[in-house]
């Protein structure tokens, strides 16, 4: 069960993160193609107007950027879910490990007790 939730958390995990590269590959392309547009502007003296293209607005370009801070901020938030998690496995694991070592040193001990009734 704690697998499958393991399992489940790393699927949203890559998930998030390839919609995270793939944001901010786009951001990386829209920049690079504003540059180039206001630089050929600059040069040139061609309003924005007369190429028909109109870059982002503030607004949109906030929200995109809004949306990369969530999903990295979700991104940790898993990661710290995860950590959590391993780290209740790690003490349930150690706890059945104890468990575990006291049932063999029960059944070592009847295995004995049985051995010198047997032998009597």
């Amino acid at each position: 069960m704690e697998k499958r939730k393991s399992e489940d958390i790393q699927c949203s995990v890559q998930q998030i993160q390839t919609k995270l590269s793939k944001l901010e590959e786009e951001r990386k392309q829209f920049l690079s193609v504003a540059t180039e547009i206001v630089d050929l502007c600059q040069t040139n003296f061609i309003p924005y107007r007369e190429l028909g293209y109109y870059p982002l607005s503030v607004k949109d370009e906030m929200d995109r950027l809004e949306d990369i801070e969530m999903l990295k901020r979700n991104e940790q938030l898993l990661g710290d879910f995860i950590s959590e998690r391993k780290e209740e496995l790690k003490k349930e694991m150690s706890k059945l490990e104890g468990e575990k070592e006291e049932l063999l040193f029960q059944q070592r001990r009847l295995e004995s007790q049985k051995e010198e009734k047997n032998g009597d």
